[in-house]
């Protein structure tokens, strides 16, 4: 007989003041496989009603400019609660200040408004599966960043061990944890604990912050 446990669903919460785009957001999650609805909510004030109530969700799908606050607090506050929860920024801002403030927050993530529902299921598992490519256009912001901000390679840290640069290596030509797990034949839960502690070493908060830095610093070509 077989008694393994069902894999649960992981549970997307919505924080977004938009009546209209919050239920266009909430009938993709709730139509897409792999996803369900954890609960949604119009305020900062909702979501922290909603956060006190019980376990939180695994994903934060949160916007930045809420009725009575700024959607990274949010963010902030549910890592204290839940480290291992993810978050995606939805914004209509796309300009580098906001995006660098939301991942520097600890958003794994960054959409603009303008994506399509596909955009933002696919952004969802992404963010889930631990690859989370940003979009281009927000890449390109991020890596100017990174670029003139003085100091980013001169760190002490501790390196990569060899098994964590050629997994980081893979993520940053595209593939998911996944893809990457069946590669060396390990689970996705140990791929992606060895991409949290690339994360940490390279004091990265996301992807493309990670990549950037192990290339400055010669640990991955």
């Amino acid at each position: 007989m077989n008694t393994d446990a069902p894999v649960p669903i992981p549970g997307v919460m919505i924080v977004e003041d938009d009546a209209t785009l919050r239920e266009d957001f909430a009938r993709a999650v709730s139509a897409a496989p792999g996803l369900r609805l954890w609960g949604s909510a119009g305020s900062l004030r909702e979501a922290r009603a909603l956060l006190d109530a019980g376990p939180p969700p695994d994903v934060l799908l949160v916007d930045l400019g809420l009725p009575d606050g700024d959607g990274t607090t949010l963010i902030c506050a549910m890592r204290e609660q839940a480290p291992d929860a993810r978050a995606l920024v939805i914004s209509v801002f796309g300009d580098e200040a906001h995006v660098v403030r939301a991942l520097a927050a600890g958003a794994q993530d960054y959409l603009l408004k303008d994506a399509t529902s596909d955009e933002l299921v696919r952004a969802l598992h992404d963010v889930i599966d631990g690859a989370a490519p940003l979009s281009p256009r927000i890449a390109r912001y991020l890596l100017h960043q990174f670029r003139t901000a003085p100091g980013i390679t001169e760190r002490g840290r501790a390196p990569l061990s060899n098994r964590e640069a050629q997994i980081l290596t893979l993520v940053s030509h595209g593939h998911k944890a996944n893809e990457v797990a069946e590669r060396f034949g390990l689970s996705v839960h140990t791929i992606n604990t060895h991409l949290r502690n690339c994360y940490a070493k390279l004091e990265a908060t996301n992807r493309v912050q990670a990549v950037h830095r192990a290339r400055s610093s010669g640990q991955i070509g």
